[in-house]
């Protein structure tokens, strides 16, 4: 009973209360597959702004996390460009 407890607050984020999420995944990439190419457009472009904050002090997670998504982007639609925004944000 306890044990399910303790999976229900990881699952819920009742363990990270002091962190903040950004996006519709609250950077869980598996999350991404179940989003449709509007959701997931928009889900990178706020992935770049709260990477390009000046005040973000995992700002290499964060860069690391919009490579992610536009990696998902590129991969479904075969756009170059997201591709590319990719692998610069992957070796930023």
């Amino acid at each position: 009973m306890f044990e399910f407890g303790r999976e229900l607050k990881r699952l819920f984020g009742a363990e990270t209360l002091g962190t903040t999420r950004d996006g519709l995944t609250g950077g869980d990439a598996s999350l991404l597959e179940l989003l449709d190419l509007e959701m997931l457009r928009a889900e990178a472009k706020a992935a770049d702004v709260a990477a390009g904050r000046v005040g973000a002090k995992d700002r290499a997670q964060r860069r690391l996390e919009a490579a992610i998504v536009w990696r998902e982007i590129a991969r479904r639609t075969g756009d170059a460009v997201a591709l590319r925004k990719a692998t610069a944000g992957a070796e930023t």
